[in-house]
Parts: structure tokens; C-alpha cells; sequence
């Protein structure tokens, strides 16, 4: 792929987002020289909110949701183990923890081929993912907070995305 190419490509994902985003009168900043979205979304469940990141690139984008707390350098290990017990079903996207600082996040990348064919459909999706893994989820996050273990934690999550399907089963 030629520079100009990159560019181009780089630049159509670019115009995309910013599409996406004043269409649906998103609040965000736009750093051009590094070519990064940032902004906050409401979320439901234990937490109110996150912070999301996308990184553009030449040929794909990853969006990161960052979770508004931190687990203490104690809590680590455990919140390691859940993560790992929730990323292994994972299809799209997975959560990431840093052990320098305890950041928690949610990662996910749509390619250009993506973007080019269904836009908005495949931004809404990328966005939307990583809130709903983060609403599925962060219950389990702060449980191990207040002393569940991560295998307890992932399995009430696990029971309560299974609830919630039987609740919508029983409405149609």
C-alpha cells in the first residue's frame, strides 16, 4: 500500500467518525496530529460512565473504554483472573488490564473493509460493544472489590446476561 494510500484510507476512516459522531451530536475532541477521538458515554449498571478512545490508523480503528476505576495493586491478580475468565468466550473485543496502574479497559477494532461497507452501522457497533461488555461486566469488577472471588463474580455475571435473555424470551 502506497503513503498516499494510507492516507487516503486514514482519512476516510477519519471523516467517517466525525460523521458518526456530529450526526448523532456526540460531545468529543478530535487530536488531528495523532489522529485520536476521545469522550465520555453514560453507561447503566455500578458504574456512570466511561471514557472512550479511538485510535485511527491506516487500515483499521480500535476503540478503548476506560472504566472509571482502578483496581488497587492488591486487588490485581484477582481482577487478572476475571478478566481472563470473561475474555475467554469473548468473540469481538476483550478487556485489558494494565499492572503498572490497575487501568482497566475494553478493546475493540473495526477494519477499513468494515467501514467502507456499512459505516455507521459497523461505528455504532464498536462503540456500543465495549459499553455493553462494560454494563455486562463491571459488576463483576467491583464485587471483587468487596471480597467475591473472580470465578463467583464471573459467574453471576455469566447467570445474569443468561436471565436477561430468558426475560427477553419470555417477552416475544
Amino acid at each position: 500500500m502506497s503513503q498516499d494510500s494510507a492516507n487516503e484510507n486514514q482519512q476516510f476512516i477519519v471523516d467517517e467518525l466525525k460523521n458518526y459522531f456530529d450526526s448523532h451530536d456526540w460531545n468529543y475532541e478530535y487530536d488531528d496530529e495523532n489522529k485520536v477521538f476521545s469522550g465520555g458515554i453514560s453507561i447503566d449498571g455500578p458504574l456512570d460512565s466511561v471514557k472512550f478512545f479511538v485510535f485511527v490508523h491506516e487500515d483499521h480503528a480500535v476503540c478503548y473504554h476506560i472504566l472509571p476505576l482502578s483496581a488497587s495493586s492488591g486487588e490485581r491478580p484477582l481482577q487478572a483472573e476475571f478478566i481472563t475468565r470473561v475474555n475467554y468466550d469473548l468473540a469481538r473485543g476483550n478487556f485489558e488490564m494494565d499492572f503498572r496502574d490497575g487501568e482497566i479497559r475494553y478493546k475493540h477494532r473495526i477494519s477499513l473493509a468494515d467501514i467502507r461497507d456499512n459505516s455507521f452501522t459497523e461505528i455504532s457497533y464498536m462503540l456500543c460493544l465495549g459499553c455493553g461488555m462494560i454494563e455486562q461486566y463491571s459488576p463483576g469488577i467491583v464485587a471483587i472489590s468487596f471480597g467475591k472471588t473472580p470465578e463467583e463474580a464471573y459467574l453471576e455475571c455469566a447467570n445474569n446476561d443468561d436471565d436477561d435473555d430468558d426475560d427477553n424470551d419470555d417477552n416475544d
